[in-house]
């Protein structure tokens, strides 16, 4: 029998589509994996490993699939592009540190083992890992050519407004306080840009704006004498 060759999006599609096998998103309102296609759209542009990645980029922390997993099922197309798929999925996948070893992994731990506390104080002695912090996480996502690319398109659709529609009051507080500025960030192509809070963000605005404002203000009165002079 011959043998069938199947694309890397064809066979990461195909991955994507078993692992969120009867998983919907959080608004409940679609499949899953839906996500996963519009991201890819979001990086058609680009080469395939980078759809690949877009399609798989939420495989890891949200389903039972693994980084080895990921590695296995493309090694097929070489050594090089499955290494470079796993660095890219991993590049958009939030980490979580091993406290006792000081390393990263990838794949949920027990929830009751994690550590989220809000400013990192936490003592709890059944806390094994901490979540890793996400201005640190886009910064890691950026720092991945392929995997900045899946970043923003990623964000870019967890803040439209179909999507947001669908989300509690709580959960749209995010996309101001979190997305918005990941978002800048991730679009500044300067890899040494600061990565600005949403506060931060909106005190710059605020002080453009007066400092146009100032400066219109100036303008105007700077034509009004010149008006004035002409009239004498």
């Amino acid at each position: 029998m011959a043998s069938i060759n199947i694309s890397m999006s064809t066979k990461a599609l195909c991955l994507a589509s078993h692992a969120f096998a009867g998983k919907y998103d959080r608004t409940g309102r679609e499949p899953a994996v839906c996500h996963s296609l519009r991201v890819e759209a979001g990086v058609r542009k680009h080469d395939e490993i980078t759809r690949v990645i877009a399609l798989l980029h939420d495989t890891v922390e949200d389903t039972a699939v693994t980084a080895a997993d990921i590695a296995n099922e493309f090694a097929e197309f070489g050594e090089d592009a499955a290494a470079e798929i796993v660095a890219g999925v991993l590049s958009v996948t939030r980490g979580y540190t091993e406290r006792s070893t000081g390393n990263m992994v990838f794949s949920p731990p027990p929830a009751d083992t994690v550590c989220d506390c809000p400013h990192r104080k936490c003592v709890n002695n059944l806390h094994r890992y901490d979540k890793e912090l996400y201005r640190d996480f886009v910064a890691r996502s950026k720092a991945n050519p392929r995997g900045r690319h899946v970043k923003i398109a990623d964000i870019s659709d967890n803040c439209s407004p179909a999507r947001i529609e669908g989300l509690s009051e709580d959960e749209k507080g995010i996309v101001d306080e979190r997305y918005a500025p990941a978002l800048a960030f991730l679009l500044d192509p300067d890899p040494n840009a600061a990565y600005l809070t949403a506060k931060q963000i909106e005190r710059i605005r605020l002080q453009e704006q007066a400092a146009a404002g100032r400066e219109a203000e100036t303008d105007m009165r700077a034509e009004a004498d010149r008006k004035w002079e002409e009239g004498r």
